[in-house]
């Protein structure tokens, strides 16, 4: 409840508060147009850059493929004939400390 109170009162203040019409001319909204487009171009030239490229692409690629998290989960819980028969709560501890390792930099 207490998360939901920050959206709904934005939504009362979007009712309260006064939301003027914008008239445009043909000669502002062409401004508009060319600076969008300048901006648009600048955003592009960066990310081709080649130092922000390829991380950009690496991390996106690495991402991108399949993962196999669910298939060695069924494997650590399994009874041992087909797995290593470990419980739930075991693999919850596991990954807690592991994470507060990753943070602690180990």
């Amino acid at each position: 409840l207490l998360c939901a109170a920050l959206p709904f009162t934005l939504v009362g203040l979007a009712f309260v508060i006064p939301d003027p019409k914008v008239v445009a001319s043909k000669e502002g909204a062409e401004a508009e147009r060319l600076k969008l487009q300048a901006l648009m171009r600048d955003l592009y030239t960066t990310l081709m850059l080649p130092d922000i490229f390829y991380p950009t692409a690496f991390i996106f690629l690495l991402n991108a493929t399949p993962s196999t998290g669910s298939a060695w989960f069924y494997f650590y819980s399994s009874k041992p004939p087909l797995g290593l028969g470990f419980t739930s709560e075991f693999l919850g501890t596991v990954n807690v400390v592991g994470s507060v390792c990753n943070l602690a930099a180990v």
